[in-house]
């Protein structure tokens, strides 16, 4: 007898221990829901497009779902070097069944590459850090297309019996994107355009690729050819009567222009002079 009520009391005690816990197990559960349910966060805007220079603002709308008032602080996550403008530190409070909303407002980095889309989430913490509700907005920084090619010579003297020349170029991009160029060599046909190297150029085409704030430059060789025997690009002179001219002249024509925008070129022209006998005669004598 003894033996079966110590057999029930154990049962009776496991049942009721279970049963406590099963309470403070669904409450927690009754809990947890209603902070993942109690709160509802959305930006008015979706999406947007924005330019570096340009502050990003959007209003985030808060919904208090339940029958308390709700107090809160707003987390925002935004791309590296953004600055946020708002006091994350503040406390919102939402009546029961009301909505408020909150502006916000940040500023690109400078060195945001544009033609790309940034995600910028808020999420809303409760008193005691639970998050309550999050939400999310994506802005396109508008590409700003800003390069330009140089050229440090313009006119070359082809001096004491030399037969080749160097030019030195230099793009930079100031704009906030890469850039993607093709630029084009075009000059007389007894004047040969030659890389770094001094191999010849693949149809005097050279595509370049241009990141943001950072110059790129290279050296173009060139080399007189007097077997050729066709005109000149540039010049409606026949061959024989450019060689009656005491300085033989040379041109060189550097287009630069953007993959994604052909519009959108830059022109540059080189003159090149190879002095006569009589003129290295007279600059001596001189």
């Amino acid at each position: 007898m003894t033996t079966r009520l110590s057999r029930l009391w154990r049962f009776l005690s496991i049942a009721v221990i279970g049963a406590f816990f099963g309470i403070i197990a669904n409450t927690a559960q009754a809990q947890t829901n209603v902070l993942n349910t109690a709160l509802t966060l959305d930006f008015l805007k979706s999406g947007g497009s924005a330019s570096a220079d340009d502050v990003v603002t959007n209003v985030v709308k808060a919904i208090n779902r339940t029958s308390r008032p709700l107090k809160f602080n707003l987390d925002l996550s935004s791309p590296a070097g953004w600055k946020v403008v708002n006091d994350m530190t503040k406390i919102h409070e939402v009546a029961p069944g009301d909505s408020t909303f909150i502006p916000i407002r940040l500023v690109p980095s400078k060195t945001t590459n544009g033609n790309v889309n940034y995600f910028i989430s808020a999420t809303a913490y409760s008193e005691f850090g639970d998050a309550l509700a999050s939400s999310a907005w994506s802005v396109s920084i508008k590409k700003i297309s800003k390069w330009n090619l140089l050229v440090q010579e313009r006119q070359v003297y082809f001096t004491n019996e030399a037969d080749s020349a160097s030019v030195n170029l230099r793009l930079v991009n100031d704009g906030n994107s890469l850039e993607k160029i093709r630029v084009n060599l075009a000059s007389n046909i007894r004047l040969q355009i030659l890389d770094h190297e001094w191999k010849r150029i693949p149809d005097n085409v050279i595509y370049v690729e241009l990141p943001v704030g950072i110059d790129t430059a290279f050296v173009i060789n060139v080399r007189i050819n007097e077997n050729k025997t066709k005109g000149y690009f540039f010049s409606d002179t026949p061959d024989d009567e450019q060689d009656k001219l005491d300085d033989k002249k040379y041109r060189l024509q550097i287009n630069a222009a953007s993959v994604d925008d052909i519009n959108n070129t830059k022109g540059r022209r080189v003159n090149f002079t190879k002095l006569s006998n009589s003129a290295k005669f007279d600059s001596v004598i001189g």
